[in-house]
């Protein structure tokens, strides 16, 4: 491609620089996609909203439990395998 094909495509960049939208504008609220905004149709009493923030302390709770479990049990079984190699490696090399 010559000159002039660069000086099209120059002309087309300068061109759309006025489209081009930016992420800090306050005008713009969201950028251009394939998603919509999110619109929530349903209304929660405050005695569901409130059962439902107890429902949910109660699984992070869970979930957070399960995860210190897990990460303890993989820190056991690693420090129980750093202190089995000298062993294993007098029977493999003996």
């Amino acid at each position: 491609m010559g000159t002039r094909g660069n000086i099209g495509i120059q002309r087309t960049n300068y061109n759309m620089k006025s489209k081009r939208r930016k992420l800090s504008d306050k005008e713009i609220k969201t950028m251009p996609s394939g998603y919509t905004e999110f619109t929530d149709h349903t209304q929660m009493k405050t005695h569901e909203y409130a059962a439902f923030q107890k429902e949910l302390f109660v699984k992070v709770d869970r979930e957070r439990i399960v995860h210190r479990i897990r990460v303890l049990v993989s820190i056991v079984l690693t420090i129980l395998f750093l202190c089995s190699l000298p062993y294993l490696f007098s029977i493999i090399f003996n």
